[in-house]
């Protein structure tokens, strides 16, 4: 029996809430909700495609960008007005978890109908499409013109980016982490407590390690530090050696320090979704060097996304809406309510974008809602690139200018 994804547990678990008012936290910095502008909003046609915009050059190679997962787009610029729908295309059934990402003017992401598309991301013409055996919940991963991304048939595959076949690769357990590459290698998680290295020349096994705890099973996506690499599950988070897989340490606590993993300014914030049974969530931040917890905090929701982490603030959603917290201590400096089913934060051009049930939504820092749009939702995942917001949602890909 397939394991559900943390994206799929975030929205199911998230979908009958919703909200459109701004809570106050600990520490509130203030900043009142914000009308926008009510020109240029998205709304849905049956057209697949409105047209071509201007050309997409600027790139967002992974899940949350970077491989530390930071999701600091700090080299992309982004719509500072609420955008319009420049083009939309149906890419097949299912609501996998796969994010889009941008790379040379395509726009690439898999999803539940065993396809891998690449789109021109200026006009969402396509330019190849690669099947799979099975639903594609993992995010593509880009570095120079290599590409890789992982799958529910067991099999990681490589490919050029313009569509040629490189390699294969067939794990023990179904692909559905997104991966991280270094100069050398692929990494990725299944969902039984393996992690692989992949070699990126020949798609031949560099290493494989088994890391078992009490919370066996599902593995977060991993994220590559200096000199490290960090996986966790559900309570468990390990630093491994890139090159050969070895343990430099794991975590002992008895509080859930797993999950998935910002690695930013000699700390790793940890964000983990409640198991089966449990109650809650956690976010949590840990010593890089040694493991050692520098603070932790139980949530009030059981499904928060993933973080992202811009200096001293850590932005982290859950289905009530969006928190922004400190990375010192994790005390949460305001809140705000967006509407059920909130997706993972994506920070650039000093503004927070994440998408919920009810939109697509752009706040400032200080928590003021600059504009949200709204038949687009993106609860799934963003991904920017030249002034472009670029989602998926069920079965289509949109791209917002």
């Amino acid at each position: 029996m397939q394991r559900p994804s943390r994206r799929d547990l975030l929205i199911a678990g998230s979908s009958l809430l919703a909200g459109c008012s701004r809570l106050p936290g600990d520490g509130d910095v203030g900043g009142s909700e914000s009308e926008g502008d009510d020109t240029g909003g998205v709304e849905s046609e049956s057209d697949e495609s409105r047209g071509s915009g201007p050309e997409i050059t600027e790139r967002y190679p992974s899940w949350q960008y970077d491989w530390q997962n930071s999701g600091a787009a700090v080299d992309v610029s982004a719509p500072q007005q609420r955008p319009s729908l420049l083009w939309e295309r149906e890419i097949g059934p299912g609501n996998g978890g796969a994010t889009p990402v941008i790379a040379d003017g395509t726009a690439f992401v898999g999803n539940g109908d065993s396809s891998f598309y690449a789109l021109d991301a200026a006009s969402g013409e396509p330019n190849w499409t690669a099947g799979t055996g099975k639903w594609i919940h993992s995010t593509a991963a880009i570095d120079g013109e290599f590409l890789a991304f992982g799958c529910d048939d067991f099999r990681v595959r490589a490919f050029h980016t313009d569509g040629t076949e490189r390699w294969t690769y067939t794990a023990d357990f179904e692909i559905s982490s997104d991966p991280v590459l270094t100069d050398e290698l692929v990494i990725v998680t299944d969902t039984d407590g393996l992690v692989y290295a992949i070699e990126r020349e020949t798609g031949d096994a560099a290493w494989t390690r088994t890391l078992e705890t009490d919370s066996s099973g599902h593995m977060y996506s991993p994220a590559l530090g200096p000199e490290r690499l960090y996986v966790g599950n559900h309570d468990t988070t390990w630093a491994l050696s890139p090159d050969d897989g070895s343990t430099v340490w794991s975590t002992d606590d008895d509080r859930p320090v797993g999950g998935s993993h910002a690695v930013v300014d000699g700390r790793i914030v940890g964000v983990t979704f409640a198991g089966f049974g449990e109650e809650r969530g956690t976010v949590h931040a840990l010593d890089p060097q040694t493991g050692a917890v520098q603070w932790f905090h139980e949530l009030d929701q059981q499904y928060p996304s993933d973080a992202a982490v811009v200096e001293e603030t850590v932005y982290v959603s859950d289905p009530d809406g969006l928190a922004a917290r400190s990375a010192s201590d994790g005390t949460v400096k305001w809140r705000v309510q967006l509407g059920g089913g909130c997706g993972t934060p994506v920070v650039a051009d000093g503004t927070v974008y994440v998408g919920s049930s009810s939109g697509i939504h752009a706040i400032d820092t200080d928590g003021t809602i600059r504009w949200k749009t709204d038949a687009v939702t993106g609860d799934a995942g963003i991904a920017i690139a030249s002034g472009t917001i670029f989602t998926k949602q069920e079965e289509r890909l949109y791209a917002l200018q």
